[in-house]
């Protein structure tokens, strides 16, 4: 009877200790489940592929050197996804050339307070070039420009007015804050102007102004404050505040400011 009872239970257990043998607990080690990920990722995906089929093991490489092999893989692969992923990654540290264009909104500041006098604002513009030199969220933009700078002055016998051409050089730093579709910019920009010549206008009366010891003085700084959004493309649109720094003239207090939009647009990128 207890040989009986033996058998039967051997019989029982005995597919259980079978199965028990070719039983496999889960790996919880999270580098091979992740190894494995990847290697499902790259059988789905083509792009990884590539990616992993021009892959080195070349180390110790300078910024230049691992730039130059990267192209060279590129332009081997000759895959246009890649390219435009590679492009999209490097824009942030191009060098760029473009055009700039000004809308002015021309004044006096630290003027005497006369009675009877009204200094009004007048419309002006300007246009240029500029080179962009981004460094991660740091723009340096310097600029050549040539603006075109009025003011004008209502009193009692009449009115007259005052155009000076200035050929103006800033140096712009602007602060770039990504965001999804465009980036917003602040920053300061120090700005030195050169007077070329200019226009005094004296109801229909028009003369040259002079420039001297007793006239109006050529040189002219300010510093602006500017704020602005850019696109993707590294167009941007600010506004800028300009104080006026310097006097127009030797014999008087007055100093010129600014109001601008200023837009700008790249036209080429250089290595």
């Amino acid at each position: 009877m207890k040989l009986t009872h033996c058998l039967l239970l051997a019989g029982l257990f005995m597919p259980v200790v079978l199965s028990a043998q070719n039983f496999h607990m889960p790996s919880l080690n999270q580098e091979s489940d992740f190894a494995f990920f990847l290697k499902t990722l790259e059988k789905k995906s083509p792009l990884l592929q590539k990616m992993q089929a021009s892959a080195t093991d070349a180390k110790d490489l300078s910024v230049d050197e691992a730039r130059a092999l990267v192209e060279k893989r590129l332009r081997e692969l000759n895959d246009n996804e890649l390219s435009n992923t590679y492009a999209k990654l490097t824009n942030d540290q191009m060098v760029r050339v473009g055009f700039i264009l000004y809308v002015l909104m021309n004044g006096l500041s630290n003027t005497d307070d006369f009675p009877g006098y009204d200094y009004k604002s007048k419309i002006g513009g300007g246009f240029g070039v500029f080179l962009m030199y981004t460094l991660a969220q740091l723009i340096i933009m310097p600029e050549l420009s040539v603006m075109f700078r009025s003011y004008g002055v209502d009193y009692s016998g009449g009115d007259f007015s005052a155009r000076f051409t200035y050929l103006n050089f800033a140096v712009t730093f602007l602060y770039m804050i990504k965001a999804t579709a465009l980036n917003f910019v602040l920053g300061i920009s120090p700005n030195l102007g050169y007077a070329l010549g200019g226009t005094f206008k004296s109801d229909d009366e028009k003369e040259d102004i002079e420039f001297g010891d007793d006239g109006a003085k050529r040189i002219n700084f300010g510093i602006g404050l500017t704020a602005g959004i850019m696109l993707q493309n590294a167009m941007m649109l600010r506004l800028i505040y300009n104080f006026g720094l310097s006097k127009i003239y030797s014999d008087d207090k007055a100093k010129s400011y600014f109001i601008a939009l200023a837009f700008s647009m790249p036209l080429w990128n250089l290595k």
